[in-house]
């Protein structure tokens, strides 16, 4: 039994959908259904963690929270979940990517609030990690540490992801027109990563590559079906390492490796290494390097990464 119903708005989300229209939109269908809501705008960044955190350790009672936002809020009122049998998290999505819930194809509307509210509950796996950063000078590093839901990018998905979020500051130049462009002026650069790559406490790799992807789910950057065999309940990641390969094969590729057919290719396996693994360990070779972390960016010096089985209750709307 659902006690309580918190929407949580990212204002910022979506060049600003998170607005009046969705809150009518809100208390439109609770007065239909004849449920209670609650509205909690969030005012910065991390902000929605420490709310669901705090109200779940005030109260026994079930409180389901919808993260209206993109990919980044939702990570946000997950990390304030973990830990809680209390708590059920959704996901209406008004970002610019909204990857997570495109793992959900047989489901209703994540934007039909009505749906919404009268979702069924299933649960998922999350990927647990813990990042360091070297200061140098300092006696200590930096230490990061927290939950993903969908997917870490590193190496070129990671730079056009940080590349498309500058576009998107551009007039006229949408999410996914972002990406494109993004897409193209990385092809340019081919800047990838020098990294050492342990999956499940084995060496796998040893110096330059184009990528790596470590999915609880298959999408990134808007819709790329990256990781096309990833499953959220499965008790597995999958993780994926695109060598060093030159741009003409990569721009020959990447169709495929957008609709998530690139592993069926003829020899693909002497470029892509794609891998069911427990447990990843990926440290530099070089300068400090950029992770995506469901879609917000930070640089590591080092990153461990292990699955945390069915813990997080997610409610899916139901479709009519």
């Amino acid at each position: 039994m659902i006690d309580r119903n918190i929407f949580i708005l990212n204002p910022c989300a979506g060049q600003g959908a998170a607005n009046d229209e969705l809150v009518r939109d809100i208390k439109e269908a609770a007065a239909r259904l004849e449920i209670d809501v609650e509205i909690h705008k969030t005012s910065d960044p991390g902000e929605a963690t420490h709310y669901v955190n705090r109200i779940l350790s005030e109260t026994p009672e079930t409180v389901r929270f919808f993260a209206c936002g993109g990919d980044g809020t939702l990570n946000e009122v997950i990390s304030g979940a973990v830990g809680h049998t209390n708590a059920i998290v959704g996901c209406v999505p008004l970002g610019t990517g909204n990857d997570f819930v495109r793992n959900f194809p047989f489901a209703g509307s994540f934007t039909d609030i009505r749906a919404q509210l009268l979702g069924e509950e299933t649960t998922i796996d999350l990927m647990e990690y813990q990042g360091v950063l070297k200061q140098p000078g300092d006696l200590e590093d930096d230490i990061y540490s927290g939950y993903c839901a969908n997917m870490f990018n590193i190496g070129f998905d990671c730079n056009v992801v940080d590349m498309a979020a500058k576009l998107k500051q551009l007039p006229l130049i949408s999410g996914s027109l972002a990406y494109i462009i993004g897409v193209a002026i990385i092809l340019i650069k081919k800047k990838g990563a020098n990294l050492r790559i342990e999956f499940d406490g084995e060496e796998v790799h040893k110096g330059k590559l184009l990528l790596i992807s470590i999915a609880n789910g298959c999408f990134c950057g808007g819709g790329v079906m990256s990781n096309p065999l990833a499953r959220l309940d499965d008790g597995i990641f999958d993780a994926q390492l695109v060598r060093n390969i030159s741009r003409a094969k990569f721009i020959s590729l990447f169709p495929k490796y957008s609709k998530g057919t690139h592993l069926q290719e003829k020899g693909v396996d002497r470029i892509i290494s794609y891998k069911t693994v427990h447990n990843v360990r990926i440290s530099s070779l070089s300068e400090p390097f950029r992770v995506s972390i469901d879609g917000e960016i930070i640089s590591l010096d080092r990153l461990m990464i292990g699955i945390q089985e069915q813990c997080m209750r997610f409610s899916v709307p139901v479709k009519f």
